[in-house]
């Protein structure tokens, strides 16, 4: 006998003849796998034969049911998205902090030069023109 040909018995154990508990029991000696496949299938039999013996009052069900669908779902995120959200904030603060440095040296090169005055003046048109070649044209 093969494994699946085994698997097919297990399943219909309790309706077997005599011959193929034979033949299932024989098999199952000769192969691990299927004989730990049986012992766990009859373990879980005996647990349902011994969960249906239990008194459970009448309103048991309803009663889980509505805890169950009184209770907000939660999601967990998957890792990929908390580390995504993590380095968009630390991306997003490093970009302020750069533009702030880039803005401040932006400013302090027009107030740190000592001839600012003469390079605003060499820049503006009007202080090396007089205003009365502006009145003749």
């Amino acid at each position: 006998m093969n494994c699946k040909k085994s698997s097919g018995l297990m399943l219909a154990y309790k309706y077997l003849n005599k011959d193929q508990l034979n033949e299932l029991h024989n098999h199952l000696r000769k192969c691990e796998t299927c004989s730990d496949i049986f012992k766990k299938m009859m373990q879980l039999e005996d647990f349902i034969e011994e969960q249906k013996k239990l008194n459970l009052s009448k309103d048991f069900s309803s009663r889980i049911m509505e805890q169950i669908s009184s209770n907000p779902i939660r999601t967990i995120q998957p890792a990929w998205q908390i580390q995504t959200k993590r380095l968009l904030a630390a991306a997003s603060i490093t970009a302020i902090i750069w533009m702030g440095y880039k803005a401040g040296s932006f400013y302090n090169a027009t107030t740190d030069s000592p001839n600012i005055e003469q390079e605003f003046a060499y820049i503006n048109d009007v202080a090396l023109e007089s205003i009365d070649s502006w009145i003749m044209e």
